[in-house]
């Protein structure tokens, strides 16, 4: 599904939701895991759940805002029994886990406290390293549980490509830094993202000098020295992913209207759809506006044609289609590259596919916020 999180700034990277999408609120005990067959082969039993990760998926018992997360494996049995008020999935081993309002530490797969250590708050590790933050500011710790990057930065985000988003504590601003902790790219940018495929989009300020004027602020892309490859011109912007990249324009009222580029920022794919995803597994998922959603290859073409009132991007050959509106329960499925239905709509909602399996919500649930 298209995502539009980048107008945010991804410092709600750590806020994780209690549903497999956080605007969805589903009655206890009717959340599992099913097969590609669509069968249930755990539960449905739990409240809330996230997709497999490493094996194990993260649970959660009781009523949604009163439960207790924890984690399960492909069975369904506890491997960590529920106790934690929020968790994050697995991540080259670890998993962050919340006690409390700023009491978060690590565990490993025993469930244990594997650093005998507790933070403020704990991202995902990734390439060796997990940002954590304390007293109010975030710094890096190894897989030691040792503080390899002083605490120094507003927000971190975990590594990627070698290079880590970091947030300036006096104006906000973002840049890059490496494994040692030196800022490579200097922190002068208003938003910006993880770097994927050699390039990490950002959005300039309308004016440098002079934060507090409100301009016309765009996005564009920039390599590893910092140095613009495709110059800010774009209201909306996607991570590259399979050598393309989806960037969107507004128009004067307001619309939007998506293309697709490539690393010279050559327009590839222009077939004025509204709205337009990450290549995956060779499609994306794009909206052509009161059409609906459908997907693309490579070339541009019509693979499937819009049709879905909701899509999700392929995972392990499949894709979940929503075929009505959300007041309507048992609408979500699963199609294959063909748009052929493997998965009959049948649910009230569904992530992705991960490892095989993915979460299944059945039953009457309310949604939590009004649909964009």
């Amino acid at each position: 599904m298209y995502r539009i999180c980048k107008i945010i700034f991804l410092v709600f990277i750590f806020i994780v939701g209690c549903t497999p999408d956080g605007r969805y609120g589903p009655k206890s005990g009717n959340c599992g895991f099913i097969d590609k067959t669509g069968k249930f082969v755990i539960g449905p039993k739990f409240n809330n759940a996230m997709p497999f990760n490493e094996n194990l998926a993260a649970v959660c018992v009781r009523r949604f805002g009163k439960g207790q997360w924890g984690f399960i494996d492909k069975a369904g049995k506890y491997i960590v029994k529920p106790r934690y008020i929020r968790v994050k999935s697995f991540s080259d081993g670890y998993a962050g886990v919340y006690e409390g309002v700023k009491r978060a530490a690590f565990i490993d797969r025993n469930g244990q406290n594997v650093f005998n250590k507790w933070f403020e708050d704990a991202g995902n590790f990734s390439e060796g390293l997990a940002p954590v933050r304390i007293n109010s500011k975030m710094g890096f710790i190894n897989e030691r549980g040792d503080i390899v990057i002083e605490p120094q930065f507003l927000y971190a985000a975990s590594f990627s490509e070698g290079m880590a988003l970091v947030m300036d504590t006096q104006d906000g601003d973002k840049g890059f830094i490496d494994k040692s902790g030196n800022i490579v790219i200097a922190m002068k940018f208003k938003y910006a993202d993880y770097f994927s495929e050699g390039l990490a989009s950002v959005m300039t300020w309308a004016n440098e000098s002079d934060h507090n004027i409100i301009g016309d602020d765009k996005w564009g892309y920039i390599n590893k020295t910092g140095e613009y490859v495709i110059t800010p011109a774009y209201d909306i912007v996607e991570n590259f992913s399979e050598g393309l990249a989806a960037v969107q324009i507004w128009g004067n009222n307001g619309n939007g209207t998506c293309k697709y580029i490539d690393k010279s920022g050559n327009t590839m794919i222009d077939l004025q759809i509204t709205m337009g995803d990450c290549f995956s597994e060779g499609l994306a998922c794009v909206y052509a506006g009161h059409i609906g959603f459908g997907y693309i290859d490579k070339k541009g073409s019509w693979i499937i044609s819009p049709q879905f009132f909701e899509a999700k991007d392929f995972h392990d050959g499949l894709a979940a289609v929503n075929i009505g509106p959300i007041e309507t329960v048992g609408r979500w499925g699963f199609i294959d590259k063909t748009g052929n239905v493997i998965i009959k709509p049948q649910f009230g909602y569904v992530s992705d596919f991960h490892e095989g399996l993915a979460v299944a919500i059945i039953g009457t649930w309310k949604r939590k916020f009004p649909q964009r």
